[in-house]
Order: C-alpha cells, then sequence, then structure tokens
C-alpha cells in the first residue's frame, strides 16, 4: 500500500479513536469511609447501550479485548485485587454499595503515569524510572492466576494497559494498576495477552513524550522487561500483525503515523535480553 495512503488510513482511525477515548462509562467520586480514603466508581445511565456497541465494533475490528457488563465488570475487579492481594500477603477493603452497581475500593496515593510523564515538575529520569516501574508492575500482574468464569483459571492480564491506568507514587517508587472494566478474552493465549497490555503501555506513554525521547522509551522498555518470551513474541507481533494500529489501539495510543512508525522501528531493534 502507498506511504500516503496508509498516513490518510491512519490519520482518519486516529480521529475516531480519540472520540472514541473520549467515551466514559462511569463516574467516579473519592470519599472517606469509616476514617479510610476510598473511590466509588459507578457506570453511568445508559452504559448497557454503549456497552453493546462498543463490543460490537470491537468484535468488527477482531480486537482480542471485551468491555465486561457490569456485574462481571464488579466481579472481576475484586477478582483481580483479591488475586493482587493473595500474592502480595495483605489484606486491602474492597466493597460493594448495596443499593447500586458500585465498586469501591481504597484509594491508591500517587498520579497517573500519563500525568507524571506530562508534568514539567518531573524530570526527565523520574519520567523514566516511572516507566520501568510501571513495565515491572505489569509484569507482576501478568504472574498472578485469577477465576475468568465458566471454570477457566489462567494468568491475570489487564486488557487496556494504558499509562491512564497505572497509577505511580515517585516517593515509594512503585507503580500499581487499577480499572479493571475491560478484559482480554479467555481464550487468547497467555503470551499474547502480555505483550497486547505491553504494546497499550509503551505506545500509550510515547504519546506523552516528545518524538526524540522514543529512543530512550524503546529501550527503557526492554531494560524493565526480564521475560526473554515475551520480548520475543512482542517483536513478533510488532512485525507481523500491528504493522497497522486498528481504531481501538490508536484510541488507547494516539501517536501519528510517523511517531508509531518510528518507535515500531525502534523496539525491533532492541536485543532481547
Amino acid at each position: 500500500m502507498p506511504v500516503c495512503i496508509s498516513q490518510l488510513i491512519h490519520e482518519s482511525r486516529r480521529c475516531l479513536g480519540a472520540a472514541m477515548a473520549r467515551c466514559r462509562l462511569h463516574q467516579i467520586c473519592y470519599v472517606d469511609q469509616d476514617e479510610l480514603a476510598v473511590v466509588m466508581k459507578s457506570r453511568r445511565s445508559g452504559s448497557r447501550v454503549a456497552i453493546f456497541i462498543g463490543n460490537l465494533y470491537l468484535m468488527l475490528q477482531k480486537c482480542d479485548v471485551e468491555i465486561l457488563a457490569t456485574d462481571e465488570w464488579i466481579r472481576w475487579e475484586i477478582t483481580v485485587q483479591n488475586a493482587i492481594d493473595r500474592a502480595d500477603g495483605v489484606k486491602k477493603t474492597e466493597l460493594i454499595a448495596d443499593n447500586s452497581h458500585t465498586f469501591t475500593r481504597r484509594h491508591v496515593s500517587g498520579s497517573s503515569l500519563r500525568d507524571v510523564l506530562k508534568e514539567d515538575r518531573y524530570s526527565e529520569e523520574v519520567k523514566f524510572s516511572a516507566i520501568g516501574w510501571a513495565v515491572d508492575s505489569l509484569c507482576q500482574l501478568h504472574h498472578r492466576s485469577a477465576d475468568w468464569g465458566s471454570g477457566v483459571n489462567q494468568s491475570v492480564s489487564h486488557g487496556d494497559a494504558t499509562v491512564n491506568n497505572v497509577i505511580v507514587d515517585v516517593d515509594l517508587q512503585q507503580a500499581i494498576w487499577i480499572d479493571f472494566d475491560m478484559r482480554h478474552l479467555p481464550h487468547v493465549p497467555e503470551l499474547d495477552r502480555r505483550a497486547d497490555d505491553l504494546r497499550a503501555l509503551v505506545f500509550s506513554a510515547a504519546a506523552c513524550l516528545p518524538v526524540s525521547r522514543l529512543p530512550r522509551l524503546a529501550e527503557t522498555a526492554f531494560e524493565s522487561l526480564n521475560d526473554r518470551c515475551l520480548q520475543t513474541r512482542f517483536r513478533d507481533r510488532l512485525t507481523n500483525e500491528w504493522g497497522e494500529f486498528n481504531t481501538f489501539q490508536l484510541a488507547q495510543a494516539p501517536l501519528s503515523w510517523s511517531a508509531k512508525k518510528l518507535l515500531t522501528e525502534l523496539l525491533l531493534k532492541q536485543e532481547a535480553v
């Protein structure tokens, strides 16, 4: 396909993706409950129709993810958090409101990785350290197992692992993943799910950085990823499946055609470690 046609297709998808990214299924409020700061997250009215249309579109786009219906979303949020708690040997407060489809969880201190990368008050060193913490935390998440329903128990993946859905605490030098309202389809192979999460994180981070910093981003992503099998599968998918991003992928990471192409080339040049 001629380059100019590829650019036009990419930019049209990016515009549509930007419109998709503005759609909000949830309303969120922060409250104090029994002297504990918590976040209450509930689905907006009309979300059921939006979820149906969204999942139909994702299916037509041949995406490996789905938006969870309200009951399953709440069950999955609790299931994943319990899996993390068991692995970490801690117990955190998780509640469901009795009279509404609301998920309540402990407030996580810090800022989204997107905000850290966008804010001038953080140095470049802190920003790239934060990306490394997010990659490391994502790998830890991938090694938790949970009940996916219908008798399927397997490793966890995020499904929408963008810079918006990971909270970074710069003081503690750690990152915590949140917002599990989307999920990979259960039949997708484990390594493919993990590679897709890594794609969402790396490319959405690139959308928050100057093009001149993309070489360092590619280096940081591979240096933080101590999984040779995942590195190999990630490179395979970049080469054979992700030559062009679909609308959903561009909603996650609204990169220009040239920036997406450059980052792909830089990532493929990285040596597996």
